[in-house]
């Protein structure tokens, strides 16, 4: 017997959008800290964890793109499709 709330979790954790944003925000973190090694006085080039937080952080946000690409233009077909749905038909009414 599966657990909901841990299948929630797993929908949620699996879920490209929520990959997709924590992508963006290990890139974002990891830029601040190249940005604040730049500034420094220190002015030497070292690798750091950052660097590394970067490059998973883009191969995240790249990785995900096209699956949040594909789920919106899903999206908006479906929401063509029943605004098609929703007009009324013509009726032929010879008068």
């Amino acid at each position: 017997m599966r657990h909901p709330r841990l299948m929630r979790l797993r929908l949620f954790v699996q879920n490209p959008l929520t990959q997709l944003i924590s992508g963006l925000i290990l890139v974002g973190t990891g830029l601040a800290e190249v940005i604040e090694d730049l500034a420094s006085t220190a002015r030497t080039w070292r690798i750091g964890a950052h660097h590394g937080v970067i490059i998973f952080g883009l191969l995240q946000v790249l990785q995900n793109i096209p699956l949040v690409v594909d789920g919106m233009e899903r999206w908006f077909r479906a929401t063509e499709s029943d605004d098609v749905d929703s007009v009324p038909a013509k009726q032929n009414n010879p008068g």
